[in-house]
């Protein structure tokens, strides 16, 4: 009977070891659970996992331009050769982790953020930004001031209208 427990208990212990020693050297190449890198769920992932998904973010990047009479003007990213350039912190977040403490780190979230590593051709912006139509010379209303309108003996105060003039400095 003590030797039936004792092979019952060594044999748990040594599936418990196993579980330890697998997880130890699963989590030396992938991020804990309730890890976060930025707003992108990392847990069970490698880094090239979130570089890939980083990059595929990056490739369906849209800007929108909203005016003052609601419309939109869209840029895409591939039009830009908008594209995220990993600086391999990726990589250090997971060299800091350490899987030997798995079991510690199983309920706690993890959130890193990282540097703004992104890459973009400025001068084909520019040119897209200069060739949109809220530049357009028709498209464009100027702003005028709020005066009064004498007609027909009466006076009315006609409100100034913003227009919709954009400044491209601040949109580029």
């Amino acid at each position: 009977m003590k030797k039936t427990l004792l092979i019952g208990l060594s044999s748990i212990a040594i599936l418990l070891l196993g579980l330890y020693v697998g997880m130890t050297i699963y989590f030396n190449g992938h991020y804990f659970p309730n890890t976060y890198i930025g707003t992108i769920p990392s847990a069970g992932k490698t880094p090239e996992d979130v570089i890939s998904k980083k990059k595929s973010i990056a490739n369906d990047y849209l800007l929108t331009i909203t005016d003052r009479k609601d419309n939109k003007f869209q840029v895409r990213g591939m039009d830009i050769s908008y594209e995220y350039v990993p600086r391999g912190e990726e990589e250090q977040i997971l060299e800091k982790q350490n899987p030997f403490a798995w079991p510690v780190h199983l309920q706690k979230k993890h959130t890193y953020e990282l540097s703004k590593s992104i890459n973009y051709d400025d001068n084909a912006l520019r040119e897209i930004l200069e060739n949109l139509e809220i530049f357009s010379d028709d498209y464009i209303s100027p702003p005028t001031d709020a005066y009064i309108l004498l007609e027909d003996g009466n006076y009315e105060l006609v409100p100034e209208t913003l227009g919709n003039t954009p400044i491209f400095d601040q949109i580029y």
